[in-house]
């Protein structure tokens, strides 16, 4: 995840699990940190069922970003389509006050389309802001991007088999 027109960004915060086995609960949170050189706050939760056949990504520690993406990998793992996708709320622009409420004095003109994808193995799905410098921020508690995904059999290929050594017997009688 990132906020890549920041004036004081060094890079994407970072988080990786790998050879985790899937399981109850997400196999992805925050705890799973690599790289953070900016340093950002906020990370999501990873969780891939099996049994439903679906990937959900929430936020596990709510912050803003303007890019996230995220990749799972996994060699029955075919194609993805999307569920649903709340996971991510505009930042205002720009806010007035009417009364006790706060409310947005400029329309939100700016999208965080989704783009994913599937191929060999490997889902990406990736959020960037239509709009550069619009920041995002994660949609708590009741955020969430769903994915449904289709268990394919690996994709294995077969040597073809050496040709094996002639064997010459050497019959032995006793009697």
């Amino acid at each position: 995840m990132d906020l890549p027109t920041a004036v004081a960004g060094h890079g994407p915060v970072v988080f990786q699990v790998t050879d985790v086995a899937v399981g109850a609960g997400p196999e992805l949170t925050g705890a799973d940190l690599v790289t953070n050189p900016t340093p950002w706050g906020g990370s999501l939760n990873v969780d891939v069922n099996n049994t439903d056949h679906t990937i959900r990504v929430t936020p596990d520690d709510p912050d803003t970003f303007e890019t996230a993406t995220v990749t799972v990998t996994s060699p029955g793992l075919g194609p993805i389509t999307l569920v649903s996708d709340n996971l991510w709320i505009a930042e205002p622009l720009t806010l007035t006050r009417t009364g006790n409420a706060l409310a947005p004095a400029i329309a939100q003109v700016a999208t965080m389309p989704l783009t994913s994808g599937s191929t060999g193995g490997t889902a990406t799905m990736s959020w960037t802001s239509s709009v550069a410098g619009t920041n995002w921020n994660m949609n708590s508690p009741d955020g969430a991007a769903i994915f449904s995904f289709t268990v394919v059999a690996p994709t294995t290929t077969t040597a073809p088999l050496a040709a094996a050594m002639a064997v010459q017997a050497a019959p032995a009688f006793t009697g």
